[in-house]
């Protein structure tokens, strides 16, 4: 399956739902679903559209970036979105649990003072990325933040962050 469109009766898309689709391309999701996260799209690894109405009342799309319509929450940037630098809104205020997960393109990124949480493994797995500016807001980074980012240069740590939380190892 290359493209997949949520009908409208639908309301809900657990987190899981589209993992591991590798050759999803292109998704619409319909005005009715209320419950979506970035998690519902994990290892969709060409992933490269995502399709929200302009009258969805509580999702949008700035740049292929799924948010939450009032724009405070940043839920998902699909994996195979070919952007090389992202710049997150002003007004952001919040970054979802893997919300750029494995996103293969992504370079640079650089987030506004408005952003006050991040979520765990936000960038894991982001074997481009290069540059992140983090804002002054953020108290925490939290657990596998930059996991397995290997070609990772620069982190513009502020001087508020009162904790780095460490990687999540598994047991052996």
């Amino acid at each position: 399956i290359t493209e997949f469109i949520i009908p409208e009766g639908v309301t809900s898309v657990s987190d899981d739902a589209f993992s591991s689709m590798r050759y999803l391309e292109k998704i619409s999701i319909g005005k009715n679903i209320t419950n979506i996260s970035g998690e519902t799209f994990l290892y969709s690894s060409n992933l490269a559209e995502i399709i929200i109405s302009p009258d969805h009342p509580t999702l949008k799309t700035i740049d292929n970036v799924l948010y939450t319509k009032d724009g405070k929450t940043l839920l998902y940037c699909p994996c195979a979105n070919k952007t090389k630098d992202i710049t997150v809104p002003a007004g952001v205020e919040k970054i979802s649990d893997n919300a750029f997960y494995y996103s293969n393109y992504i370079e640079n990124v650089v987030m506004p003072q408005s952003v006050k949480e991040l979520g765990e493994s936000v960038f894991s797995y982001c074997c481009a990325l290069k540059n992140v500016t983090l804002p002054e807001g953020l108290s925490e980074i939290p657990y596998n933040t930059f996991y397995y980012c290997e070609n990772l240069e620069m982190v513009n740590i502020p001087k508020n962050i009162k904790k780095i939380k460490s990687e999540r190892i598994a047991p052996t």
